[in-house]
């Protein structure tokens, strides 16, 4: 051999004899012998011998190695000396094939289902050239598999046809990157694992004698298989080309040909939703979750579903595993090929590019959102909780509905909630939001429903959060408080924040448990802030002014009626003095001080006796301003009136009374004179660095006073909203004016 290379020994080695009738073709692989499949193997050749699934079909992208899995398979059947079947007819549909030297047509290939027909009956009769009809007959009784590769590639074939027309004792493998639908168990192919990819790449630069690849280092070799995508064909393709002289880094940079090769067939026949759903899994460049298609590309989810199951058949995208223990969510993303053709082969429409980058950034911005106010325990109905990353999606559309409610499109909102139900029926907060919604179209029935099926469903968390709205709801809605109180206390005691602290103490309040209700609400005014603490001052002001009422009414004891409105006045003022401008707050502090002046009249008139009530009397008139032109006025300056006539009334309840009268005439134009004459006190409601308005009954539209209005200027620094001023007033060209502004002490 050392002198000769080309001798050959001059003997015929036998045949292998098979125990099966059968036309399967040499394999490509004989140099190299099947790598790494040895278990997909012996679980095929299991599945067809069980026989329960008469139509087995192994998918995969183009390249994977689908027909040398079949041929192996197919050839150790015809080889068993069982007989499990008598006969392995094999016919190809492949069209094209993938050399050295770029794509190339394959002469003769079958073009439609006569084409694919007759090579079937030529395995057992070699002049067959019959018709399906024929091919029937002829297999009639016999334990026959039949082996269609690469049945994508006919248009024209209908399997079904096929499937009805032959015997029940055929069985059907089949090779195919689209799979055929409802007859077949498909069985997905995956890449080679990168140990058999790096034996493949080695046995064949042995097989092929390429010397410059035999030099490269191992490192080297496994950087090859990665960029190769660890494809058996591409393997082949890429030492093949090397083999015919080309260079190994532009074969690795510009795989156009092989990614053509392997997916622009499947990618061509894509209906839109599909090319939808790969357009969107290219831009985005992640694993995503169809709910996550859902809402980023905005349509129906039998749509996304529909486009996906394409997809998953033509072995483009393929579904994972969060790898979060306990998550059964999975995550779609692009094969590693249709990824790779993507970056090199396809132009996105721009439109549809910008489209969904925009919403992926909507998205994530709206997501961190959330996952910081549901951290912060934030009970506003816009956050909506989440059990997970699957529920993120969900809780977008929910959110969304819960902005539409506020527009009063309770229609819209509706609709919303209902696409979501579609997309995560078994979520809490779906009905939750649900149940917030219709209670705020007005549908209380039907809210309470919705309420309590999210308070079946949620964990204990969940049902603490969905207990806290069903209580609003029972308490506001429906006036049972006392069934309020008992989903209040549930949300209490699992949550334990000041919003359900709040609620509970309202609920208690209401239901005459004052001082536990006050209890819950007093920390939550020392420790809240923002919105919160408006809130909870409006509830401890509310409280004390129940409280006095109650005095008044049920206990008959008007000095505890006046102590208490005025603990409630004290509250809501101390509020409005700190910059606090709320309506309901200023009305709060009206009603308490009316129980308060009604308690002091009610203890003038029993002849009790009321330690420095004129003093305190006193320091109200030089507040009242603050409460002026608020919707409870007019019973606050009832209450002044009949002080002033009681019996025994201390001089500053006059003096009271005169500047309420003074005050309840605002707006009277033929007055204005008389308040530019002298200086009169007001309330500060809006600051600037140079400018601010001041807040008097007789001017609803407020007062502009400029830094050059100011008695001192140098005291701007001093002001702040809530602060009492004392000013005079100017007419100008634009209206009234303050003037000679100055801090009231």
């Amino acid at each position: 051999m050392d002198a000769d290379p080309s001798w050959e020994p001059l003997v015929e080695l036998p045949e292998q004899v098979s125990f099966a009738v059968h036309n399967l073709p040499s394999p490509e692989y004989d140099e190299t012998g099947l790598v790494g499949r040895s278990t997909e193997v012996q679980q095929l050749i299991e599945l067809l011998n069980r026989r329960r699934e008469p139509v087995i079909t192994i998918t995969g992208e183009g390249g994977i190695g689908k027909t040398a899995l079949a041929i192996q398979v197919a050839s150790e059947l015809a080889d068993d000396p069982a007989r499990p079947f008598e006969a392995i007819l094999w016919t190809s549909l492949k069209n094209e094939k993938l050399t050295a030297n770029g794509i190339r047509d394959i002469a003769g290939a079958a073009q439609d289902l006569t084409g694919a027909i007759v090579p079937l009956g030529q395995a057992l009769d070699t002049g067959f050239d019959g018709s399906l009809n024929d091919l029937a007959d002829a297999l009639q009784d016999l334990r026959v598999l039949v082996v269609f590769d690469n049945l994508e590639t006919i248009g024209g074939l209908d399997f079904s046809t096929l499937y009805e027309a032959l015997p029940d004792s055929v069985t059907y493998l089949i090779t195919s990157r689209v799979g055929i639908g409802e007859y077949e168990r498909r069985y997905p192919l995956g890449k080679l694992q990168k140990v058999d990819s790096l034996r493949l790449l080695n046995d064949f630069i042995r097989a092929r004698r390429v010397d410059s690849l035999r030099k490269l280092s191992s490192g080297t070799r496994a950087e090859i298989v990665d960029r190769l995508r660890h494809s058996p064909l591409v393997i082949r393709w890429f030492v093949l080309a090397v083999e015919a002289g080309q260079e190994p880094v532009a074969l690795i940079r510009d795989q156009r040909e092989v990614l053509e090769f392997c997916v622009r067939s499947v990618y061509e026949s894509l209906t839109k939703p599909a090319f939808d759903v790969l357009a969107a899994l290219s831009v985005l460049g992640r694993p995503v979750t169809s709910d996550e298609l859902v809402l980023l590309l905005e349509k129906r989810i039998d749509e996304v579903n529909a486009g996906l199951q394409e997809l998953i058949r033509g072995s483009l995208v393929r579904r994972e595993s969060t790898g979060i223990p306990g998550d059964l969510t999975l995550l779609v993303t692009l094969t590693e090929t249709a990824s790779a053709f993507f970056a090199r082969g396809v132009t996105l429409d721009p439109d549809l590019s910008q489209r969904i980058m925009r919403r992926d950034t909507e998205y994530r911005i709206i997501e961190e959102r959330r996952s910081v106010e549901a951290a912060a325990r934030s009970l506003a109905p816009i956050v909506v909780r989440v059990r997970g990353p699957q529920d993120v999606p969900t809780a977008q559309i929910l959110r969304n509905a819960l902005l539409v409610s506020q527009s009063r499109d309770f229609e819209a909102a509706l609709a919303e909630i209902d696409r979501a139900r579609k997309l995560n029926p078994d979520f809490w907060e779906v009905d939750r939001v649900d149940g917030f919604v219709r209670a705020a179209g007005g549908e209380y029935a039907s809210a309470t429903v919705a309420y309590r099926s999210a308070h079946a469903k949620a964990d204990e968390e969940g049902k603490a959060v969905v207990s806290y709205f069903l209580a609003g709801h029972l308490s506001r809605n429906l006036r049972d408080v006392e069934s309020a109180i008992v989903y209040a206390k549930e949300a209490h005691r699992v949550l334990d924040v000041a919003d359900t602290a709040v609620a509970l103490g309202n609920y208690l309040v209401w239901t005459r448990h004052f001082e536990a209700g006050i209890q819950l609400i007093e920390p939550v005014v020392k420790d809240a802030e923002g919105k919160l603490k408006l809130i909870a001052l409006s509830s401890l002001s509310q409280a004390y002014r129940r409280w006095a009422s109650y005095a008044a009414d049920e206990e008959k004891n008007p000095a505890l009626q006046y102590q208490r409105g005025r603990r409630g006045l004290d509250i809501a003022l101390a509020a409005i003095e700190a910059g606090v401008i709320d309506t309901r707050l200023r009305d709060e502090a009206c009603e308490c001080a009316t129980q308060a002046i009604l308690g002091a009249a009610g203890c003038l008139a029993a002849s009790l006796s009321l330690a420095g009530l004129g003093e305190w009397l006193d320091r109200f008139a030089t507040v009242l301003v603050r409460l002026a032109g608020a919707r409870r006025w007019p019973q606050l300056f009832v209450a002044i009136t009949q002080l002033y006539r009681k019996r025994g009334a201390p001089v500053a309840a006059g003096r009271l009374r005169n500047l309420a009268h003074e005050l309840d005439e605002s707006g009277d134009p033929e007055r204005a004179g008389v308040v530019a004459a002298g200086a009169v006190v007001g309330e500060v409601v809006s600051m600037q660095p140079a400018y601010g308005f001041i807040r008097h009954p007789r001017f609803p539209s407020n007062l502009f006073f400029h830094r050059d209005d100011l008695l001192d200027s140098g005291s701007m620094e001093e002001l702040r909203v809530g602060t009492l001023v004392r000013f005079s007033v100017v007419d100008t060209e634009r209206g009234p004016r303050a003037t000679n502004v100055a801090k009231a002490h």
